[in-house]
């Protein structure tokens, strides 16, 4: 394996607003509770695998809305590759609701996912052969799930499922009839019971003989299979996710669990509540295949090793890379007129929200960008290359530049990245890294380049260090592009 891992994810990422009413007798004007949440397995497990260190490629299908834009945008910070499908036609959102125990009503609203349209043959094919470990969410559909899992095979790529809930559950099965080969899967205690219990000729004998025929309905016995005869099913390991309680590796031909964790003896302080542990699995399995990728360690040392981290401090690693709320940061993106819905930078009027929550004394640099030769682009190959440039390099800003910092597309292909606090040599070093990236970066339509011009300030200078950046900016283009060029100090040009 290289240093840096290269994880390609195919699952879903969605924002959801959710709702708690006390008492459902009378639901009208009654207080409550509201919370924003990002979740998706796909969004769970990539945003672990960054924070663990490894290079994460999110696919997924998203409707054609602002919300889904956001969704990529703060991917894109948290320093997530994302290639989003847009997809026009598909429902903007779900419903779903439901009286808990207590008598109370919670309902929640969440962006579509990535189980309502299909990946295209060619989208997979690019996604697998840039990955060095495939990561599948069950939430994909059926016939995703079947072709991925086969171009994986085929390039003899390691394929991991994880994600499944118990209505999806049965989608394992489809695998195991397509033949497909799987690493490993990871599920929790409820969803490996359903599983087992519906390979069970005794329950779906007429289901279970469609999709397999009666060879294998004369291995199931009463009872359904046991994990470790799942696990010579699907040709790899069943990973028993337990929350606090641990976890349970399971391989083919050895009835009891090749590795096991039962948790800590005591729960530790912040593992009381139940809501903590949403998620866990999703980040479980991250931790998982980032240790037998970086350490070479087999899957039950892995699962064991990941499953004591989190049970010994599930409040400090859930809450910094799970489905929590958050809060601070939706309250300052929520509203999209702040976003430029194509590239996911702050429009405008974001930048000058952003410019509000600083100093207006601080030192700060400017980077103003604009795309070498952007209207042969449109000219040549059509706006929606010309679109999806703008797109990906909206994306490298947003991934080079810290969250402190600032990006924002100025207008048409102008882009401007405000540094606090950095002066001149840290603002060009950014600003040479951010050319060579666009130059380098492998763009559909083939090379793009960019010059950038570059000026220091303070906060409330802005506006007269843009206008000294746009004259660095203009001797750049008159100098033969492709180059950034210092505000007044053509000594720290720095050329291609």
């Amino acid at each position: 394996m290289p240093a840096v891992v290269k994880f390609a994810i195919l699952g879903s990422a969605h924002l959801s607003l959710i709702s708690r009413v006390q008492g459902y007798a009378d639901i009208s004007d009654r207080p409550g509770e509201l919370e924003f949440s990002y979740g998706g397995a796909g969004f769970n497990l990539a945003t672990t695998l960054v924070r663990l260190g490894a290079n994460a490629t999110l696919g997924t299908i998203l409707s054609d809305t602002s919300m889904s834009r956001m969704i990529v945008g703060d991917l894109q910070r948290a320093g997530v590759v994302v290639r989003p499908e847009f997809r026009k036609g598909l429902p903007e959102a779900g419903y779903s609701a439901h009286v808990t125990e207590s008598g109370d009503v919670l309902s929640a609203v969440t962006s579509t996912p990535v189980s309502k349209a299909s990946f295209r043959q060619d989208y997979l094919v690019s996604m697998v052969r840039e990955a060095d470990v495939v990561v599948l969410e069950c939430n994909l559909s059926s016939d995703t799930l079947i072709r991925a899992t086969k171009i994986a095979n085929e390039a003899k790529k390691p394929v991991w499922v994880g994600g499944v809930s118990e209505v999806k559950a049965l989608k394992i099965l489809d695998l195991h009839a397509a033949e497909c080969r799987l690493n490993g899967l990871f599920l929790n205690e409820t969803e490996l019971a359903g599983l087992l219990s519906a390979s069970s000729a005794a329950e779906q004998p007429s289901e279970l003989t469609r999709r397999f025929g009666q060879r294998v309905l004369a291995r199931a016995s009463g009872l359904g299979l046991q994990p470790f005869e799942l696990a010579g099913w699907l040709g790899g390991a069943v990973i028993e996710t337990r929350g606090k309680a641990g976890v349970a590796v399971w391989e083919a031909a050895r009835a009891a669990p090749i590795a096991e964790y039962m948790g800590p003896r005591q729960a530790p302080a912040g593992a009381a509540g139940g809501s903590i542990w949403q998620g866990a699995g999703d980040q479980l399995m991250a931790m998982t295949l980032y240790l037998m990728a970086t350490e070479q360690i087999g899957v039950g040392e892995a699962a064991c090793r990941a499953s004591q981290t989190i049970s010994e401090s599930p409040r400090q690693f859930l809450n910094a890379s799970g489905p929590n709320p958050l809060e601070a940061k939706i309250s300052s993106l929520r509203d999209a007129a702040l976003l430029d819905p194509l590239t996911s930078l702050v429009n405008r009027r974001g930048l000058d929200d952003w410019l509000t929550q600083h100093d207006s004394q601080a030192e700060m640099s400017l980077l103003l960008l604009d795309i070498d030769h952007f209207k042969k682009v449109n000219d040549q190959f059509g706006h929606d290359v010309g679109d999806n440039v703008l797109r990906r390099i909206g994306a490298i800003i947003s991934n080079a530049l810290r969250t402190s910092d600032c990006g924002c597309r100025w207008g048409g292909e102008e882009m401007i990245a405000v540094l606090p606090y950095t002066g001149l040599p840290g603002a060009l070093e950014v600003a040479e890294r951010l050319r060579r990236v666009i130059e380098t970066h492998q763009f559909a339509h083939g090379r793009v380049t960019c010059s950038v011009g570059v000026a220091t300030g303070t906060m409330d200078t802005l506006e007269a260090t843009r206008e000294a950046s746009d004259q660095a900016l203009y001797q750049a283009k008159k100098s033969g592009r492709n180059r950034v060029v210092a505000a007044d100090r053509s000594e720290s040009e720095l050329q291609a």
